[in-house]
């Protein structure tokens, strides 16, 4: 009998180690913000997919983007929900929530367009009516055509981050990698951007307490809205690790700031399109 309970104490004793063990494992997700129980980050997740960035380009003070132009954005937001990033871009200096970013994002992709214009990873797919209008059933579908296009093309280099808010400061660790050869003649850079959503305010045609959607708010990289250079030319398997960093600001709602993370290939001036990745909840 004395055998028979030393047995028993010593397999009890075996399993309230392994509960204790288990209990000592933080589970995980699949977001790229999940830290292990000794606070060790996990790693960047980078997907081999693409993914499109939409650009609303659109001021406070135009009635047509807060009539027509905005129930067609809430549409295409709605349709390309996991397949793109949404941006406001109100790069009008005469709009609210006007900033540096959205100007430049503007000038390089729709530079002669009034307001409202939809762009797709840097084209302007706007249609326009001979007599100035604009079709906008036709210009939903030039905008989800080219996001379907985009996602089932070939990924040549695609983007992961982890984003955190610490001491009143945001910061976004990025990790670029190339998954085939990019263009030789071009030098291939990676930006972070802030993105605030439900933005209540003013908007032409609705009144004071519209709630704007998905607000670009800034680049993370100052000066250069296009962010840090990453490498260029034949690159596949390569993998570049970068960390963005700012103050919040204390205008900005933290609880509905979202990020993304955007590469673009340049030559000379001009800063073109490749990919964006933001973690989708």
């Amino acid at each position: 009998m004395k055998l028979r309970n030393l047995i028993w104490v010593g397999i009890a004793a075996l399993m309230f180690t392994a509960c204790k063990e288990d209990e000592g494992v933080k589970k995980t997700d699949d977001t790229n913000n999940t830290e292990n129980t000794d606070n060790t980050p996990a790693p960047i997740v980078v997907s081999e997919t693409n993914m499109s960035i939409i650009n609303k380009m659109t001021a406070t003070w135009c009635g047509p983007c807060g009539a027509w132009g905005w129930t067609l954005f809430e549409e295409i937001i709605a349709a390309t929900e996991n397949d793109a990033v949404e941006m406001g871009t109100y790069g009008d200096k005469n709009s609210n929530y006007y900033n540096a970013t959205s100007q430049a994002f503007k000038t390089a992709q729709a530079p002669s367009a009034g307001w409202p214009a939809f762009c797709v990873n840097g084209y302007n797919k706007t249609e326009y009516a001979s007599n100035g209008g604009i079709y906008t059933t036709t210009t939903k579908t030039n905008v989800l055509t080219e996001v379907s296009r985009f996602k089932a093309a070939e990924c040549v280099v695609s983007a992961g981050y982890r984003d955190t808010i610490i001491d009143g400061k945001i910061k976004i660790d990025v990790k670029t990698k190339f998954f085939k050869d990019g263009e030789e003649a071009y030098n291939y850079y990676v930006g972070a951007y802030v993105i605030e959503d439900k933005v209540v305010g003013y908007q032409n045609s609705i009144g004071n307490n519209a709630s704007h959607h998905h607000v670009l708010r800034s680049s993370m990289t100052g000066d250069n809205v296009w962010g840090v250079a990453v490498g260029n030319g034949k690159a596949a398997g390569s993998e570049f690790d970068t960390s963005f960093e700012m103050a919040v600001d204390p205008s900005w709602n933290t609880e509905n700031l979202e990020y993304a993370v955007i590469i673009w290939k340049n030559i000379g001036p001009k800063y073109m399109f490749v990919n964006a990745h933001q973690n989708k909840d």
